[in-house]
């Protein structure tokens, strides 16, 4: 007997569970993504974890390449002394590696953050302050790190904040979204 285990990103959704799977659902995940997950049962049960937005397992060879690094080789990579400086050619060399893969037209677009939040932030605050804007036009379902973003820009900087429904499907109203932004065409005339 074969069963799919889905783990949904909401701490509400329960877990859904199909037995035996249809044919159509022939899950092969790679083996790191089932690895050492605590829902996985096997032989009878394969993991398809949906919230890979929010964490991931790391793969087995990624997991190698840094291993030095979190080892014998840590350090400060902005400090000025030889530790650091040998560390920051190897962050220089895996920003280059990045650049290739999407495609970059130079490594320095490629910044490393800490995660979605500081990436989400860094993203807003670059467009608001790259077009002179005080408006910004946001859906209803949008991550809670750009909500709340919003929300502080909106209570502490005075911008203008319009949040844009969804439907049953997620998706906006082009009409809804046309509004929005010619509101914001009238507001800062």
């Amino acid at each position: 007997m074969t069963c799919l285990v889905f783990v949904l990103s909401s701490p509400h959704s329960p877990l859904l569970k199909v037995s035996p799977s249809p044919p159509f659902l022939k899950p092969r995940p790679h083996p790191a993504r089932l690895s050492c997950h605590p829902l996985r049962t096997p032989p009878l049960c394969a993991v398809i974890y949906l919230d890979h937005n929010a964490t991931t397992p790391v793969l087995p060879e990624v997991r190698e390449a840094m291993l030095p690094y979190l080892g014998e080789e840590w350090g400060n990579p902005s400090s000025s002394y030889r530790f650091g400086s040998h560390l920051k050619s190897k962050i220089e060399e895996a920003r280059e590696q990045v650049a290739d893969l999407i495609w970059a037209k130079s490594p320095r677009e490629v910044l490393f953050t800490s995660g979605g939040t500081e990436s989400n932030n860094a993203a807003i605050h670059a467009a608001i302050h790259s077009n002179g804007g005080e408006h910004i036009v946001t859906s209803m379902v949008e991550h809670s790190s750009v909500l709340s973003y919003c929300r502080f820009l909106e209570e502490y900087r005075g911008f203008r904040v319009t949040y844009l429904p969804v439907d049953r499907e997620g998706l906006i109203s082009m009409a809804d979204l046309e509004e929005a932004i010619g509101r914001a065409r009238r507001w800062f005339r």
